[in-house]
């Protein structure tokens, strides 16, 4: 016996269960509004946790971009669904709930790298003028050379 289940749910109010949690399945809860409801819709996806992922469906692309621009989300598509993920060179990541950081390529390897300076200095060989307290001699020498007021840097 074959037996398909539909993955999307049409029409789905906005304040229902299954649009208030983030999904990890293969349904797409799909919330229908009037242009002239965005600000609303905004409003209300902006009281929630953020998103891993947005996508808007319309045939106007600039008042698509427009509105994605003022919400937090992780990754989203224009008249598309997970095609963002797969993008080579672009970083999937989280914003809060959804989680922090990104991967991908060299995005992963930026995320989950810590690189570090580490220096090692001489220990046969100081310049006294780069420790406090300073003697008058280099104060004037470095005034000298700085054209500063170097009682701003050291206090005194």
């Amino acid at each position: 016996m074959n037996l398909f289940i539909g993955r999307e749910l049409y029409p789905v109010n906005i304040n229902e269960e299954i649009v208030k949690k983030e999904l990890f399945c293969p349904f797409l809860p799909v919330v229908t509004y009037k242009d002239e409801e965005i600000n609303k819709l905004v409003r209300e996806i902006s009281k929630r946790e953020k998103g891993l992922s947005l996508y808007v469906f319309t045939r106007d692309v600039a008042w698509a971009k427009r509105t994605m621009q003022r919400m937090q989300f992780g990754g989203g598509c224009i008249n598309e669904v997970c095609l963002h993920l797969m993008v080579k060179g672009v970083p999937f990541n989280g914003v809060g709930h959804s989680g922090m950081g990104a991967y991908h390529g060299e995005w992963g390897f930026r995320e989950f790298t810590h690189p570090q300076t580490v220096l090692i200095g001489s220990t046969r060989f100081n310049l006294p003028m780069r420790e406090h307290p300073y003697s008058k001699k280099w104060k004037g020498k470095m005034i000298q050379k700085n054209d500063i007021e170097f009682s701003l840097i050291t206090n005194k």
